[in-house]
């Protein structure tokens, strides 16, 4: 069979969950209240495990992927979360959070 990809420069790496938060930008374009939804998802996540890395810039704060992050925080033996750090492409930060959700 052909191969339809190609390798991306992207990374998933580790990252211990208690020393990233949310990218005070991300709080204010997305919101986070329907707190049901969160649990629903670490429901899941127990489940299934974490389909899907989070985005972080190098100060290891989120750009995409807060929900996820909120869930597993809630679930104790989890201490690590995939990451994938984004590189400063010079651009808007908020522009940025964006095109990554």
């Amino acid at each position: 069979m052909k191969k339809s990809y190609i390798k991306a420069n992207a990374q998933v790496i580790k990252v211990r969950k208690d020393i990233l938060s949310m990218h005070p930008k991300l709080a204010k374009i997305y919101t986070y209240s329907d707190l049901s939804a969160i649990t629903e998802l670490a429901t899941t996540i127990e489940e299934v495990g974490q389909l899907e890395p989070i985005i972080i810039n190098s100060n290891n704060q989120i750009l995409s992927g807060g929900r996820r992050w909120m869930a597993i925080n809630q679930i104790d033996w989890i201490s690590e979360i995939d990451a994938i750090v984004s590189v400063d492409n010079g651009k808007d930060e908020s522009l940025n959070i964006v095109c990554h959700n």
